[in-house]
């Protein structure tokens, strides 16, 4: 589960641009369509239909954040804002998020890790 297993919430300032993409198949999102699954008790109410479940409050941060260097668009902002500016890549099991912002906060906020080990755990199993 990662070198600091638990809880971590990151903070960007100073965001200048932004952009979200989903990262859920096309055919998969005709599945997912329906109320159940917008909340997770509603989609276990529901029988656990095929498709994908977004109301979870989380995402798996994987293959997680990158930083982008060089970056042009980050290096055009640091001009036009006379500021450092930087470029990263957040991607997880449903979106891709880029951003140019100016500063990185990160702490963690507990070494709570029962999503994780909930969802992970039995996932990686089901291949075998």
């Amino acid at each position: 589960m990662g070198k600091d297993p638990g809880r971590h919430q990151v903070q960007f300032t100073h965001v200048a641009e932004l952009s979200y993409v989903t990262a859920i198949a096309d055919d998969v999102w005709a599945k997912s369509w329906g109320e159940a699954f917008v909340d997770y008790q509603s989609w276990l109410g529901a029988g656990e239909p095929d498709g994908y479940v977004w109301g979870t409050c989380w995402s798996l941060a994987w293959p997680g954040i990158r930083a982008i260097e060089p970056s042009a668009k980050a290096a055009d902002w640091a001009n036009r804002l006379r500021s450092p500016m930087y470029e990263a890549e957040i991607e997880t099991d449903r979106f891709r998020i880029n951003l140019i912002f100016n500063s990185l906060r990160w702490a963690k906020v507990s070494d709570e890790t029962s999503t994780v080990s909930s969802v992970v755990i039995p996932l990686s199993s089901q291949g075998s």
